[in-house]
């Protein structure tokens, strides 16, 4: 029968102390918590444009705006205006519910590309009086990293998607040393991307492969893969998902 000393034991405990450390590093998924913005008691005169923003949006994110109209006049109706981009006009939005004296809400899904939200209200009346509240949901993101070798593939884990909303997998590899090492990125909703089964194969020569996908009707799972050419190549992998 062996005897381990303490001193040895100790090693023995801190290395796998290190090793699932490692390991917990490898794979890492943060669920953001909404943003929200308050404006509380806000005034607009008669055809005046109060506005509101830059607001940060990430392309598949929802955007929501609620406007509560203060009844402190009965002819006091504000319109809500949303867009991108841009601050909103009377002909230059991409949501208007003009509703009379109830709250008018936006909701809507950022779409790919769009950075920038913008928020405003136009008054009626003599005197609009309101209330506005703009939140922004940012999606999910996972990070993992791994190694693969030549003609290897390593697959992950599913993710839960929504239709309509943006799926961005963005892979970054790393020949390790070796020129002729690389790694290609696959992604397929609902099943397991293959050579010939993929809803996007980014197998570029520049240092990162990007897969920015609207999600399909009626799909509510993806799929990643990475596939490896060469000797030896590891890479880092940031998942973007609603």
């Amino acid at each position: 029968m062996h005897n381990q000393s303490k001193g040895q034991f100790t090693r023995s405990l801190f290395n796998l102390n290190v090793a699932a450390l490692l390991i917990g590093c490898s794979a890492f998924a943060q669920a953001k918590a909404p943003q929200t913005y308050t404006y509380s008691n806000q005034f607009a005169g008669n055809n005046q444009w109060v506005q509101y923003g830059s607001f940060p949006v990430h392309g598949g994110s929802t955007l929501k705006a609620v406007m509560s109209p203060i009844a402190s006049d009965p002819d006091s109706d504000p319109d809500l205006y949303v867009q991108w981009g841009a601050e909103p006009a009377y002909n230059s939005f991409v949501c208007r519910p003009s509703t009379e004296f109830v709250d008018e809400v936006c909701e809507l899904t950022v779409p790919v590309g769009v950075t920038e939200a913008f928020v405003g209200v136009k008054g009626w009346a003599f005197n609009s009086d309101f209330d506005l509240t703009v939140t922004h949901q940012a999606p999910d993101t996972d990070y993992w990293a791994g190694d693969v070798g030549n003609t290897e593939w390593a697959r992950h884990a599913p993710y839960s998607v929504t239709p309509g909303r943006v799926f961005k997998v963005v892979m970054t590899p790393n020949d390790n040393g070796y020129p002729d090492s690389d790694a290609d990125l696959y992604v397929q909703f609902g099943s397991d991307p293959w050579f010939g089964n993929h809803s996007c194969w980014a197998s570029t020569q520049s240092e990162e492969r990007v897969c920015e996908i609207v999600v399909p009707e009626g799909e509510t799972q993806a799929y990643v893969a990475v596939l490896g050419y060469g000797f030896h190549a590891s890479y880092e992998v940031k998942v973007t998902y609603q």
